[in-house]
C-alpha cells in the first residue's frame, strides 16, 4: 500500500536549521501524512490510472514536502492540502514528462494500452463500448486535439494539460472546444454518447 512506501522515503534529510526544527519538521509531515496521504493517493490514481504508480507518486510528494517544510508557511489545513496537492501535480508531470506515459500519445497507441493492461471497467472513466467508439472518432482529430481529450477522459484539468503540453491555458480551452464539437459531429448518430462529451469546466 501508498502508506508504507511514503513513510519509508520521508527519511530523505529535509536540511532543517537544527535537530529540534528537523524533529518538528518530521512531526509536522508525518501528521500531514496521516490526514492527506489517501487524498494525494487518489488525486494521482485518478490521473495516471496506475495503483503502483500511485504509490511511487504518494512517496514522492511526502518526501518533497519533508524537503521544503522549512519553508513553507502552515497556516490552515485547506493550505496544507493545496500545498500537497500542488506538489502532486508537478510530480505526476515530471513523471509523464519523463516517461512519455501513454497519456501523451496518439489514440491508436492509447488503444493498444488499454487492451493490453485490461483495465478494470467499474474504475475506467468512460465505459469499454463508449471508449472505442470514442477512440475511433479520435482519428478524426490532430494530435494535440488527441492528447486534451485523451488526458481530459483520464481526469486531467485544464490548467494541468496546459503545464504538460507546454500551452497556454487558454489555448487548451480553444483545441479542447473544437476537439468536442468535432467528435460530436463524428458521433452524431449516437446522440446518448455525444451529449457525454461535453466538456467539464476547467479547475485551478
Amino acid at each position: 500500500m501508498f502508506g508504507r512506501r511514503a513513510r519509508k522515503s520521508s527519511t530523505i534529510a529535509p536540511g532543517s536549521a537544527s535537530p529540534e526544527a528537523d524533529r518538528r519538521d518530521r512531526e509536522a509531515i508525518a501528521a500531514l501524512y496521516d490526514r492527506f496521504a489517501p487524498r494525494v493517493h487518489a488525486y494521482a490514481l485518478q490521473r495516471l490510472h496506475d495503483p503502483d504508480l500511485a504509490d511511487d507518486i504518494t512517496s514522492t510528494v511526502f518526501a518533497r514536502a519533508l524537503a521544503a517544510m522549512p519553508s513553507f508557511d502552515r497556516r490552515h489545513d485547506t493550505a496544507d492540502e493545496g500545498w500537497l496537492l500542488a506538489i502532486a501535480r508537478n510530480a505526476i508531470i515530471d513523471h509523464v514528462r519523463a516517461h512519455r506515459r501513454l497519456t501523451i500519445l496518439d489514440a491508436e497507441m492509447y488503444r493498444r494500452h488499454l487492451h493490453a493492461t485490461s483495465p478494470d471497467p467499474a474504475g475506467a472513466p468512460v465505459a469499454p463500448d463508449e471508449r472505442e467508439r470514442l477512440l475511433d472518432a479520435l482519428g478524426k482529430l490532430t494530435s494535440t486535439q488527441q492528447r486534451i481529450v485523451l488526458l481530459r477522459v483520464q481526469g486531467w484539468n485544464g490548467v494541468e494539460i496546459a503545464e504538460l503540453l507546454d500551452m497556454s491555458h487558454g489555448a487548451v480551452r480553444a483545441a479542447q472546444h473544437r476537439a468536442y464539437a468535432r467528435l460530436r459531429d463524428v458521433l452524431a448518430n449516437d446522440t446518448v454518447f455525444a451529449t457525454d462529451l461535453t466538456p467539464e469546466p476547467d479547475h485551478a
